[in-house]
């Protein structure tokens, strides 16, 4: 039976007065803060989302480079695709726990009723991960067969190497897609547009691929260092259409009639530009940190030997050695395990960055401290 309600009955919070941020103007130095404090808030889940895709992408770089081949073309573009639905994930995560949900739907088997559902969602989820960890241990093995043995993999062809790496991939990308679809959720909007986002990111990575299929510097090359600096331009320029449709799919109302001027665009994209220069900083620190870290702990290999070779002069020119660093496999998947963690925390700098244009110039404050207010009087009525 439901109950019709009072005219005594407080009015129900707006999305905005369920804020578990303080709706208050930011710097772009205090929206990374925030975004660095909100990952360790948040660590859990933002850590098994970003495993869940950097475990496949790491392993597709690897067995590429290892078995087959590659170069800064197959990195960057793997890096570009992947990058996609893992901010997709995380903005939707971070716009739900910021206003007062739930990140996630992730619970405890421990803590979950035994129902035939769950018995079949734990079968799955036991299935899949043990296929994941075989396709590990068989890269693993291959790659050590590849270094100290006959190198079976390698000697199928490009076509067979491929096809064993791809298969792999699969695996543990069927794991992750299970998991995606089990413990988060995905903005309606953005669910029905994903695929036209990844289309985009194809289209972006397109001549970086092509440069890469043909291995030789030909037009594609030059096309797409080009074309991709151009493209991410671009693409930073809409990012914050996916927080628009991620808010809008929580509350319809959250934005009213406002819409942003030319101006508001420009302080947004000056501010995001400085988070993307953060984050290459950012980057670089990690690559020269794991290279200091392998070396501490007595290593004799790190990810940089190309490139130290090279200074050495124990190969013929440094630009070779550069060329070599970027078929190194371990530099490879150290690249792409560092780029997708600093676009995690990237991606949420940009988040907070758009509450803080909200913020400025929709009064998101002011209409919050009015909110509080009006409720005050109407419950002291």
């Amino acid at each position: 039976m439901t109950t019709t309600p009072t005219p005594l009955d407080p009015p129900p919070a707006s999305l905005i007065e369920q804020a578990t941020i303080p709706l208050v103007a930011r710097t772009t130095a205090e929206c990374c803060d925030l975004a660095v404090l909100y990952y360790g808030r948040f660590l859990y889940p933002l850590l098994r989302l970003y495993l869940s895709l950097a475990i496949p992408a790491v392993c597709f770089v690897f067995g590429m480079m290892q078995f087959v081949g590659g170069g800064s073309a197959l990195m960057i573009a793997t890096w570009v695709l992947v990058s996609k639905p893992l901010g997709l994930l995380t903005i939707s995560g971070a716009a739900r726990s910021t206003f007062n949900q739930t990140f996630d739907r992730y619970v405890p088997w421990g803590s979950q009723r035994i129902t035939p559902a769950n018995r079949l969602s734990r079968v799955t989820a036991s299935m899949l991960l043990g296929g994941s960890l075989i396709a590990i241990i068989a890269l693993l093995l291959a790659t050590i067969d590849d270094r100290v043995g006959p190198g079976r993999v390698t000697q199928l062809g490009p076509i067979g190497a491929s096809t064993f790496v791809l298969l792999l991939t699969g695996l543990l990308l069927a794991n992750a897609a299970f998991i995606h679809g089990r413990d988060y959720d995905i903005s309606s909007v953005l669910r029905r547009t994903f695929l036209s986002h990844m289309l985009v990111r194809f289209l972006v990575v397109l001549p970086l691929g092509l440069s890469w299929v043909y291995n030789a510097p030909s037009v594609f090359s030059i096309i797409s260092w080009i074309w991709l600096p151009l493209a991410s331009l671009f693409l930073l320029f809409r990012a914050h259409r996916v927080e628009v449709a991620v808010l809008t799919d929580i509350d319809a109302n959250i934005f009213g009639r406002n819409e942003r001027g030319p101006s508001e665009h420009a302080i947004g994209f000056l501010s995001a530009l400085v988070v993307v220069f953060s984050a290459l900083v950012l980057f670089v620190a990690l690559i020269l940190g794991s290279e200091i870290l392998l070396r501490t702990l007595g290593a004799n290999t790190g990810i940089l030997d190309p490139l130290w070779e090279g200074f050495s002069g124990t190969t013929e020119t440094s630009g070779m050695a550069l060329e070599r660093l970027f078929q190194f496999p371990r530099f490879g998947a150290v690249v792409i395990a560092g780029g997708l963690f600093v676009y995690q925390l990237a991606r949420l700098a940009l988040y907070f960055l758009f509450l803080d244009a909200r913020i400025r110039h929709d009064c998101w404050d002011m209409e919050l401290l009015l909110a509080r207010e009006a409720r005050r009087v109407e419950e002291g009525a």
